[in-house]
């Protein structure tokens, strides 16, 4: 399964990127979903640092 990279948000790419690829896969395949009460996959995403 590929690895979803974030678009040209560059500090948040960059620091998305400096995790190694298979903990990034675990982190998006790993989520839990407050609405629906269970585990699921980030599909649609963005980010910034604050």
């Amino acid at each position: 399964m590929a690895i979803e990279s974030l678009p040209t948000f560059t500090p948040v790419r960059q620091r998305w990127e400096s995790i190694p690829t298979d903990i990034r896969q675990r982190l998006l395949s790993n989520v839990w979903c407050g609405q629906y009460r269970h585990e699921t996959r980030i599909t649609n995403f963005s980010g910034n640092i604050i």
